[in-house]
């Protein structure tokens, strides 16, 4: 009820007029009387309007002294009461004011007012249902005695009002909905569904009302009759947004995996339908399955770049999901160029940084590999990963020196991440070589075998080196062979392993080793074709 307790000034104007002032000379003391009241009357009201509400109190006193019934003087008090928040007296002067005067409306509305601003539903009710009885055509009231009952949690009381409301003003959204609601919560979906029957009936053009009865009937399991209905707000509305979305859901439920993939494909292609929405329900139906499913990943993979050819394209989000499904493809093509693009459109994590670096290194030259590598930084400057990309493809670029010291920032922020520390010292140790600094190198590569003993590219580095340098040929042997045996068909640990057998002065066993290999002569290089004829040199 949104009226204001003093909104209603003409009743005393009212009051006013309606007291003659052309009665008979035998009444002359009463018209005296009568005019003095309706002076305080205008001077209560002026008062009122000039915000002084104590000199408004005091015309209101003094005019009831003088006819302690009068009705608009009540009302008066009762508002005034209110403001000063003495419910109590409110609420006696109401009921005085309606005593007096039970056929104005304004009267009871404002005394409902004051029993619901004081909780007192109960009252609220009672003094509404009289004013729906006095004034039955107008619907704001019924609709304000509906509200006092929901907020009692009144289902009776509210179901007969909104019964009452159809009976003198038909069927209409407001009330069939209301009562829909009300007996859905009561678990009465016979009378529920009723509510949205009458409504098709009473709007047969609208579809909303027939995709209500299908989603009805899907919950009740009822997919025939479910699917009638869902024809029916096809044949209403054939340009629904929706209608795909809806087709799917129902063919979700059947298990019909081409039938729902067929009319998800048409609902993602249609651009007046939110990313939002598209996405929320690509995940309902595919989230739990397209880490383990193939054929799902398949079509939730093939749905989302269909969305890509749409206006969907300024999602980061979307492109996010894409870069991860064509890494998992392995297409790293489009892995670097979906990353690029997430990470444009404002999908500034991590991983799409980790991505899109992973992504470059299989195709993309070193300098752009660096350069994103340093975006990457000055994104996650405590990440050691962008410094590990940066490092390698300086070192690849022959940047020693300055790989050097990328990697040393990169490996001061490992933590504990040992395969992590691993990669960074095997890569320093192939720098610090480059650079002559045999010593840092050891010393590197020593690390690495601490964190991982088995790491057979730096077991076969350092053996070869260490057999260059005819240096602890021993230490050389051990390392050497143990990659040659785990990786017999791989050339270079073959040849390293030989080359050390030859420096210890074992030419036979160097010559068998290579000699093992020797079906593979045709992919040999050319240090290892030149170690062959040395071995064979010295036999």
């Amino acid at each position: 009820m949104k009226r204001s307790l003093f909104t209603i000034t003409v009743v005393a104007l009212v009051l006013l007029c309606s007291c003659s002032s052309g009665r008979k000379s035998a009444k002359t003391d009463t018209n005296k009387e009568d005019f003095v009241i309706n002076s305080m009357m205008i001077d209560a009201v002026t008062a009122l309007d000039n915000a002084d509400f104590q000199k408004a109190e005091n015309l209101y006193q003094q005019i009831l002294t003088k006819d302690r019934n009068n009705a608009a003087a009540l009302y008066y008090l009762s508002s005034l009461a209110f403001q000063q928040q003495d419910l109590a007296k409110s609420i006696d002067y109401g009921k005085q004011a309606i005593k007096n005067n039970d056929t104005n409306i304004w009267y009871k509305l404002q005394l409902a007012e004051i029993f619901l601003s004081s909780q007192n539903y109960d009252e609220a009710a009672a003094v509404m249902e009289k004013v729906v009885k006095q004034q039955p055509e107008v619907l704001e009231y019924w609709q304000q005695l509906e509200s006092i009952y929901h907020v009692k949690n009144d289902f009776k009381g509210e179901i007969a009002t909104l019964d009452k409301m159809e009976k003198r003003f038909g069927v209409n959204e407001m009330t069939s909905m209301i009562k829909y609601n009300l007996y859905k919560e009561k678990g009465d979906n016979l009378k529920a569904e009723q509510q949205i029957i009458n409504l098709t009936k009473a709007y047969p053009s609208q579809s909303k009302y027939w995709s209500i009865l299908a989603e009805m009937k899907m919950k009740e399991k009822k997919y025939d009759k479910a699917f009638e209905y869902y024809k029916k707000v096809e044949e209403l509305d054939p340009e629904n947004d929706l209608l795909n979305f809806t087709y799917a859901n129902y063919y979700l439920v059947k298990q019909n995996d081409d039938s729902l993939y067929y009319y998800l494909k048409k609902a993602v292609s249609q651009e007046e339908i939110d990313f939002q929405t598209k996405i929320n329900i690509l995940f309902t139906v595919y989230q739990d399955k397209v880490d383990t499913d193939t054929v799902a990943f398949r079509r939730f993979f093939s749905l989302l770049e269909t969305m890509r050819s749409t206006s969907d394209t300024s999602s980061c989000q979307l492109w996010s999901m894409l870069n991860l499904g064509y890494m998992r493809q392995q297409n790293f093509l489009q892995g670097a160029y979906s990353a690029q693009k997430a990470v444009e459109l404002g999908c500034n994590n991590f991983d799409l940084y980790t991505n899109w670096l992973y992504a470059l290194s299989t195709f993309a030259p070193s300098e752009v590999i660096i350069q994103t590598a340093d975006q990457a930084i000055e994104t996650y400057p405590e990440q050691p990963l962008p410094y590990l990309f940066k490092g390698v493809n300086q070192e690849l670029l022959h940047d020693y020196e300055n790989a050097v010291q990328t990697l040393t920032i990169g490996l001061n922020r490992t933590g504990k991440d040992k395969e992590m520390k691993e990669d960074f010292y095997m890569n320093l140790g192939d720098c610090y070589h480059a650079l002559g600094n045999k010593e840092e190198c050891y010393k590197n590569y020593e690390q690495v075998l601490l964190l991982n003993p088995d790491n057979y590219a730096v077991l076969n580095n350092y053996a070869y080196y260490l057999s260059l340098d005819k240096k602890d040929l021993n230490t050389a042997l051990e390392y050497s062979r143990k990659a040659a045996e785990k990786y017999p068909d791989n050339l270079n640990f073959v040849d390293t392993y030989a080359w050390v057998l030859y420096q210890l002065g074992r030419y036979n066993e160097a010559k068998n080793v290579l000699e093992n290999v020797i079906s593979l002569r045709q992919q040999w290089s050319e240090t290892l074709e030149n170690h062959y004829k040395e071995i064979l040199n010295k036999l």
